[in-house]
């Protein structure tokens, strides 16, 4: 007597406009959420800092090893790069391809500073990164002139710890 309709219609399969909205706006809010944490430029700049970094490493083990051949300092990177000390496609910053700065008493040669700025420095007080020959070290620095750099080096170093020739320390 009492007969269950049955449906003509098969089941829906699938998903509904609204559940697929739901999932795009989910996943996108995930995507945007682990691109803030990871950063993309600032992760790039901090890889071009490295690199600089080992840049003035490579120049610092170079200026050591030049001294130890000639006994004095070299002027500039592209006195190293003229002897061979360093290979000038190599060591060059890695957004600009310019050399790196050196500052030196040239009338002396008894000591380099060789620095670059870092585009993403773990401290923002301290933007250069410099090896100093006197102190014999590669460090963060903060006192650098933003235009036309000393002479010598006398100005870079206030805080080291070994007396320089010619600086009156």
């Amino acid at each position: 007597m009492f007969m269950k309709k049955t449906s003509t219609h098969p089941l829906k399969q699938g998903l509904t406009l609204i559940e697929i909205i739901i999932v795009i706006a989910i996943l996108l809010i995930l995507f945007v959420t682990v691109l803030f944490l990871i950063n993309p430029r600032r992760r790039i700049a901090q890889s071009r800092d490295a690199a600089r970094k080992a840049h003035i490493g490579q120049l610092a083990s170079s200026v050591n090893a030049y001294v130890a051949d000639y006994q004095v300092y070299p002027v500039s990177q592209q006195e190293l790069e003229d002897i061979g000390a360093v290979k000038a496609q190599n060591i060059r910053d890695p957004s600009t391809g310019a050399m790196y700065t050196f500052v030196s008493n040239a009338s002396f040669r008894d000591e380099v500073s060789i620095y670059t700025e870092l585009e993403a420095p773990d401290d923002a007080s301290r933007p250069y990164w410099t090896f100093r020959s006197a102190c014999g070290d590669s460090d963060a620095y903060s006192y650098l002139p933003d235009i036309n750099p000393p002479t010598t080096t006398c100005d870079y170093y206030a805080n080291c710890p070994k007396t320089m020739t010619g600086c009156g320390m």
